[in-house]
């Protein structure tokens, strides 16, 4: 009787401790942000903020012709970021050539549709020119959601716990 129940304890602790170990973390949120500079210019792109710091950069910005002006991405040592707070940042481009500051006109994870200030621009390093960012809009991109990871733990918990309760139950047959 002692083993039994030692044995169902034990059970549920580790499906317990697996529950828990493989239960989702929360990831970053995916932003989307549009803007229209004075010139003409835009810049379009998406970028990865997990309320502590910014990630996964892909954006561009253009001229009024469509030419690509700076590409920003922060791949391993390529670029550079500032900025850990939920109001803007900084990133240069891979040549360090350019330097693209975004402000938001709140925190990103309390709005959506974010309007972008005016103290957002891009500096040219090459010719020593600053153009401004007009108007704009910073989205949440929505995830697709998946299934919990939970939702396949419970029966496998569950399947331990009627494992064990047979057990148990045999233990109580075989001294009557």
């Amino acid at each position: 009787m002692k083993l039994a129940f030692v044995n169902l304890t034990r059970s549920l602790f580790l499906s317990t401790l697996i529950t828990c170990s493989i239960a989702p973390k929360m990831l970053a949120a995916t932003f989307s942000i549009n803007g229209l500079f004075d010139d003409g210019g835009t810049v379009v792109g998406s970028f990865d903020f997990d309320n502590d710091s910014y990630s996964n950069f892909n954006l561009q910005t253009k001229d009024s012709f469509e030419n690509i002006i700076a590409s920003y991405v922060d791949s391993g040592n390529d670029g550079f970021v500032s900025g850990s707070n939920a109001t803007g940042f900084i990133i240069s481009d891979l040549n360090f050539d350019f330097d693209l500051t975004i402000e938001f006109g709140s925190s990103l994870p309390d709005s959506i549709g974010t309007i972008l200030t005016t103290n957002s621009n891009e500096e040219d390093f090459n010719n020593g020119s600053t153009r401004f960012i007009v108007s704009g809009t910073v989205t949440v991109i929505p995830e697709i959601s998946e299934p919990s990871s939970l939702g396949f733990i419970f029966p496998l918990g569950t399947g331990f716990l009627f494992l064990m309760v047979g057990r148990v139950s045999n233990c109580f047959s075989r001294k009557n």
